[in-house]
């Protein structure tokens, strides 16, 4: 069950931890032998889930959400990523991965307020294990 706080922050775009075995479940398909989810995050619609190997970002869209994009981002291709909290006329957060054959980075952006330190410490204890 979810606490009605959690709830909230979906609603508003915080990111909230959700329950790795569940999209263990349902990423079986697309996960290695030995992959396994050890952290998932869910924002309003999309998702960012951190496997043993990868950083899988699930994006869904379209009005009924049977439009699903997934990008995997392996560990050893992030180069650099940093963390920028919103400032006073900042409406927005943000993580930024720069990915090795990109000009550009990938931005993960939440919504004003949101705790990214957690998510950084996560990328950061897989990115420096394999960089």
């Amino acid at each position: 069950m979810v606490a009605k706080g959690e709830s909230l922050n979906k609603v508003l775009g915080n990111a909230v931890e959700a329950d790795s075995s569940k999209y263990h479940q349902e990423l079986t398909q697309i996960l290695l032998s030995n992959e396994q989810v050890t952290k998932a995050y869910e924002l309003i619609r999309d998702r960012i889930i951190f496997t043993n190997e990868r950083l899988i970002l699930i994006n869904i869209q379209g009005l009924t959400g049977s439009k699903v994009s997934y990008t995997s981002y392996p560990y050893s291709s992030i180069k650099v990523y940093s963390m920028e909290n919103a400032g006073t006329l900042d409406t927005d957060c943000e993580i930024k991965l720069f990915i090795q054959g990109l000009s550009l980075p990938i931005s993960l952006s939440f919504k004003k307020g949101t705790d990214l330190k957690p998510i950084y410490k996560t990328l950061s204890e897989y990115i420096l294990r394999v960089n």
